[in-house]
């Protein structure tokens, strides 16, 4: 539960958006200085030609100066944990998946220059076989599905 203090319950929407923006780059911060090993000193350092003690004390545009410069230092965001879950399909999930694929494109008779083309668009790979992505695969599916289905109202229009 998030305690409330005083000075946020009276803040507006734009207010609280602009805090919440603050408090993330803050911790981008701190979670750059930490992954890119920076010692204590170092970071000092940094802040010093800022002109300040501490992060906090940081307007919006030197946060957003201070974050570019630690990707300039070679910081790279990680991704989030949610896109990691996506990706963690097992061997046969994805096998099945493919084969669906594959199956679908075959009955639907699309040439291999057009599967490929798809594949490409939509997974983000040259070839089927390297999509360890389900939800890319899914969206594969979907799209092979509807050209089926238009493919048999043309058949039988």
């Amino acid at each position: 539960m998030k305690v409330v203090t005083g000075n946020q319950a009276l803040m507006s929407p734009a207010e609280k958006a602009k805090a919440a923006r603050r408090r993330n780059l803050l911790a981008i911060i701190h979670i750059a200085k930490k992954d890119l090993r920076l010692l204590d000193e170092h970071y000092r350092a940094i802040l010093h030609g800022f002109k300040v003690e501490s992060a906090r004390d940081l307007t919006m545009p030197q946060l957003e100066k201070l974050v570019k410069y630690l990707r300039h230092l070679g910081w790279k965001p990680r991704k989030k944990e949610g896109s990691r879950r996506e990706n963690k399909a097992s061997t046969t999930q994805l096998r099945a998946l493919r084969d669906r694929a594959l199956g679908i494109a075959v009955e639907t008779g699309l040439s291999e220059s057009r599967f490929r083309g798809l594949i490409l668009k939509i997974c983000g790979v040259e070839m089927l076989e390297w999509c360890r992505d389900v939800h890319n695969l899914e969206r594969l599916l979907k799209v092979l599905t509807e050209i089926k289905a238009k493919e048999k109202t043309i058949a039988t229009g």
